[in-house]
């Protein structure tokens, strides 16, 4: 949880988190917060025995203070499924911090390509090209250019195929 924390600070020197609750912005700052502390661990669950045992694998958020645990191990987890605007990301569910995890999930997935990391060295790069409130289409961009410059687009199709994977395929473009 602190480390967590600790990437709020290294990714606010670049996004500004306070635009308010729901916003694009703050979901990207949640997903790059948890991104730092899974490529740390080379752990795709986020903060393991803070949860309750025999939860489903079901969103279980009930409230700004109460449980915010995505299965019985992990309050957040890399490897799911989420994407851009899934259905199962709705009401509760929709939280920054859940939401996050479409992000999240893009980056361990292309940790698990190019390695854990070499995906940390390129999202470190990448915060440096986001605008202060960005929207998806700047993460993405920001990431093809963060590529660009650290390894010459030698990663742009296996980044393109995880953004397509994650629903940013509108954006998959942007990778050349």
């Amino acid at each position: 949880a602190v480390s967590h924390e600790i990437g709020h600070h290294i990714v606010g020197k670049y996004v500004y988190q306070g635009v308010g609750m729901g916003t694009v912005p703050l979901k990207l700052h949640e997903a790059l917060a948890d991104t730092l502390v899974f490529a740390r661990t080379n752990n795709p669950c986020l903060t393991e025995l803070i949860c309750v045992p025999n939860l489903n694998e079901k969103c279980t958020y009930t409230g700004s203070l109460g449980q915010l645990c995505m299965n019985s191990k992990c309050l957040r987890y890399a490897n799911q499924t989420f994407i851009l605007n899934d259905t199962r990301l709705t009401g509760n569910c929709a939280e920054d911090h859940v939401y996050g995890q479409v992000i999240s999930g893009l980056n361990w997935d292309i940790g698990q390509k190019i390695g854990v990391e070499p995906m940390a060295k390129l999202i470190y790069k990448t915060v440096e090209y986001l605008p202060p409130s960005p929207g998806w289409g700047d993460y993405i961009g920001a990431l093809a250019q963060a590529d660009k410059e650290i390894n010459q687009n030698a990663n742009a199709c296996t980044l393109s195929q995880a953004a397509i994977k994650r629903g940013f395929g509108a954006y998959a473009k942007l990778f050349g």
